[in-house]
């Protein structure tokens, strides 16, 4: 299977107040940087040395780390995102291309099997649109594909995501999950209270022990 090698650059968007509006200001931000981001966004919750440690059926222990993380193996992930990214600790549609089915290829920083395209008028499935800047078919190109998720949404156009955040400044309440790009109610269990001391990592919430 063709693998696409080339790196790829991801669109810092910076969210500014503007009489009570969402600004949003494009730069590009290299593919090393961007790795660092999306580290960030993955980190786990809670010291273990066993599964039951972590207080929720979806939070695994990394024993090797002793931390609650998303996952620890692709057999905690399923549906959409089948594969458990071992740097990330979170599931993905994929991690390598091999996961993928031809002609679909692994976006390396989506970890999303994407199909390529060239130009606008290219057919894509599923509802995607042909992101000519990427040339995959994607969620998006430009911000009006995001309208209908809300006014908060913008297009990041050399990932070809949705997204409403890049730091947790652009979220009133909770934190930003700065791999999705969507403000969620915790990151770990030290963003939730104690009447619900529980971070769920893959849905982003507090839960009650």
């Amino acid at each position: 299977m063709r693998r696409f090698g080339a790196s790829l650059a991801v669109v810092v968007v910076g969210i500014g107040a503007c009489r009570g509006e969402l600004r949003f200001d494009d730069h590009v931000l290299d593919a090393g940087a961007a790795g660092d981001a999306l580290a960030e966004s993955a980190v786990p919750s809670g010291p273990c040395t066993k599964d039951g440690d972590c207080g929720l059926a979806t939070l695994h222990c990394d024993v090797d780390e002793g931390r609650c993380v998303a996952c620890t193996s692709h057999t905690h992930c399923g549906g959409p995102t089948p594969r458990c990214d071992p740097a990330l600790h979170r599931c993905v549609g994929c991690t390598s291309s091999d996961d993928c089915t031809s002609p679909a290829s692994c976006d390396p920083v989506t970890r999303q099997c994407l199909v390529a395209c060239r130009e606008e008028d290219d057919l894509c499935p599923n509802g995607l649109r042909c992101n000519e800047r990427i040339r995959r078919c994607a969620a998006c190109a430009e911000r009006s594909h995001c309208e209908a998720l809300g006014p908060s949404f913008t297009c990041d156009v050399l990932t070809g995501r949705c997204i409403s955040c890049r730091t947790d400044a652009s979220c009133p309440q909770g934190r930003c999950d700065t791999f999705l790009g969507r403000c969620v109610g915790c990151l770990t269990a030290a963003d939730c209270p104690a009447s619900a001391p529980l971070c769920d990592i893959a849905a982003g919430r507090c839960i009650p022990r």
